[in-house]
């Protein structure tokens, strides 16, 4: 490779490269391609970066754009001559019907495409569901999306042995931006020693995608940065005005619901307005070590008997062939376990999601301690997972299943015709915490502590004119378990909020943006 603009780009089923939109300024000359993670020549220049950080003492790598080929392949794919080599590895690998009597020593799937009269537009993601038609376009696009776990596999194996050679480290971090979680990252997440990522689509109140989120970091440290939205730039604007309440929700939210949200310093709006994002420094000084004396109550161990599950297989398929590319970023097509999932924590019900995936198998013991399991588009667990189900529901569990549902579970099939009562069958059984009346700008979570339980509650009622949140006066709540004492904390004391415990029977007063009931 002589030039490396020209060695390393993508190459589409035209010879066309594919830009990094993201990355370019409107109106300037500068342009950024995105590279093809398939060439060999590609990956040692990326060893030769890791070196020069490892030797400047660089406490970790970060692999930013891991998945390179994703982004090629919503563009059509890449058909350089590594990746028509190494599709033809892949199909002698991961034999299937369409490539039967095909010479895979010489098959080149660009020549093929191009013989059947195909152009870039027929195999770009705004195609949805079409493109699947297209021969071996399935395994194709299989190919690419392994490719980059591939490379997140290859960098971390490379960065620990260097580190250990060079600097006599032992287990040198290696992580990957996994981006919004999406289903095609999930592989990637056992090479990673920190999960982090964006969540795109910020808004106000994201309790439902922090669930989830906390299951997809599987117990692994990490954090997310945020993707410049309205809500971001609204938030900045209330900072530079002395307004923190938001700001304080959005860190404080994730935290809550066990997952982490990074601190915005200095963090980029990507190209829609030339400003950074900078948290208020006062209010860091306070918030900071807040967090800090309260570190034992924030404990990411989420408490709940209901149990939401996630069909990462399914969510792939819908993500990767069924238009999920032209989905919201958050979602990836998969909507429905997303609707779900925010619709029970505004109805206030604790559910914990079940993130099952080739890594992670559903297992009897993984639905231990659950009385209800809700089943969202679960339309492609195996055979195995399917007789954990069964056998969960013959043993006296409640299972439902919800939006698209898999012959194998049609007996599941729990009709509503108002969200309602759904919630209102939930909550037939016992519950860790119930919430009485009707609490719609209430977010609440249960942590598991060494001397007890803590209760996270989450104040989303913002007045639009003072850009403040407002005070919730009072929340009851009956709980689920036996507790001596309750001791609240509001966020650096921001007002003067009151527990009082009678039997298992908790009032809370005057609720601030943020806070921390401590139930030994």
């Amino acid at each position: 490779v002589e030039d490396y603009l020209e060695g390393f780009r993508v190459r589409t089923l035209e010879g066309k490269d594919v830009r990094s939109t993201w990355l370019m300024v409107p109106g300037h000359e500068h342009v950024c391609y995105t590279p093809c993670g398939n060439k060999t020549a590609y990956m040692q220049y990326l060893y030769k970066e890791i070196e020069l950080m490892i030797d400047a003492g660089a406490p970790g790598i970060l692999i930013d754009e891991f998945d390179t080929q994703l982004h090629a392949l919503n563009n059509g794919g890449c058909f350089c001559k590594d990746c028509m080599l190494g599709f033809r590895n892949w199909l002698k690998e991961h034999p299937c019907k369409e490539s039967e009597g095909l010479d895979l020593d010489t098959f080149d799937y660009g020549e093929y495409l191009r013989g059947l009269g195909y152009k870039d537009e027929d195999l770009c993601s705004s195609q949805g569901e079409r493109r699947v038609s297209i021969p071996l376009f399935r395994e194709f696009s299989n190919y690419q999306i392994h490719g980059s776990e591939c490379n997140v596999r290859d960098i971390s194996v490379y960065a620990k042995a260097y580190a250990k050679r060079t600097k006599n480290i032992e287990n040198y971090p290696v992580t990957a931006n996994l981006f919004n979680c999406m289903p095609v990252g999930a592989s990637s997440r056992k090479w990673c020693d920190l999960i982090c990522g964006e969540t795109s689509d910020v808004k106000l109140r994201q309790d439902g995608f922090s669930r989830f989120a906390h299951a997809f970091m599987g117990g692994k440290p990490g954090s997310y940065i945020e993707d410049p939205s309205q809500h971001i730039f609204d938030m900045v604007k209330d900072i530079r005005a002395g307004k923190d309440d938001q700001y304080i929700l959005f860190i404080t939210e994730s935290l809550a619901h066990g997952f982490n949200t990074a601190i915005p310093y200095g963090a980029w709006l990507m190209n829609f307005r030339q400003d950074t994002i900078y948290p208020p420094f006062e209010t860091e000084k306070k918030l900071g070590p807040w967090l800090v004396e309260h570190e034992d109550l924030i404990t990411g161990n989420l408490e709940a008997n209901v149990a939401l599950i996630y069909d990462q297989r399914y969510a792939y398929e819908t993500h990767v062939f069924q238009d999920g590319f032209n989905d919201e970023h958050r979602n990836g097509g998969f909507s429905n376990f997303f609707k779900h999932a925010q619709e029970l924590c505004e109805a206030h019900v604790l559910y914990n999601v079940i993130y099952v995936d080739a890594d992670e198998p559903l297992t009897a013991e993984r639905l231990q301690g659950y009385h209800t399991v809700l089943m969202p588009d679960c339309c492609m667990l195996t055979a195995p997972e399917q007789e954990v189900i069964h056998g969960f529901a013959k043993k006296g569990g409640r299972v439902a299943a919800l939006g698209r549902i898999s012959p194998e579970f049609y007996m599941y099939r729990r009709p509503y015709t108002k969200y309602q009562e759904l919630v209102e069958w939930l909550l037939e059984e016992k519950m860790p915490v119930r919430v009485e009346g009707r609490q719609r700008y209430l977010s609440v979570s249960l942590q598991k502590t060494e001397t007890g339980h803590a209760l996270h509650l989450l104040n989303y009622d913002v007045n639009n004119k003072s850009r403040e949140i407002e005070e919730i006066p009072e929340a009851t709540f009956e709980l689920g378990f036996a507790c001596e004492t309750a001791t609240p904390y509001s966020c650096i004391d921001r007002n003067d909020v009151s527990a009082k415990l009678e039997g298992r029977k908790l009032t809370v007063k005057h609720l601030g943006v943020y806070t921390i009931i401590r139930l030994d």
